[in-house]
């Protein structure tokens, strides 16, 4: 059963800076609530192209940036510009964390072993 949307609805939605399209993809695909639909902001989309630019020029390739800033949570200046770990140095980094882990245990079964 289609969802109708009223000519006032649509108006109110123009109000709001929303566009026809976008109220008729939020209600209509998205389901979202009427009201929310009707006046939820359009949120302003961030334009990488600088920052991919910048990131491509210090060696980092783009899905790289982008995993590092909507995944990791990355500041988009640090995931541009901070070099890829090697080989060599992601073994050491997981070398150090297995000590760590081990270490860790081995304190954990002097307690319990003590206690």
């Amino acid at each position: 059963m289609p969802i109708y949307i009223s000519d006032e609805e649509y108006e109110l939605a123009a109000d709001f800076g929303i566009n026809r399209n976008l109220l008729n993809a939020r209600i209509r695909k998205l389901g979202w609530h009427r009201h929310k639909a009707l006046t939820e902001p359009v949120k302003k989309r961030v334009s990488n192209a600088r920052w991919k630019e910048r990131a491509e020029a210090n060696g980092i390739c783009y899905s790289t940036f982008i995993n590092r800033v909507h995944v990791l949570g990355w500041d988009r200046e640090v995931a541009a510009t901070k070099a890829p770990m090697d080989r060599q140095e992601i073994q050491v980094m997981r070398s150090r964390r297995w000590q760590e882990i081990a270490r860790e245990r081995r304190e954990i079964g002097e307690k319990v072993t003590n206690s």
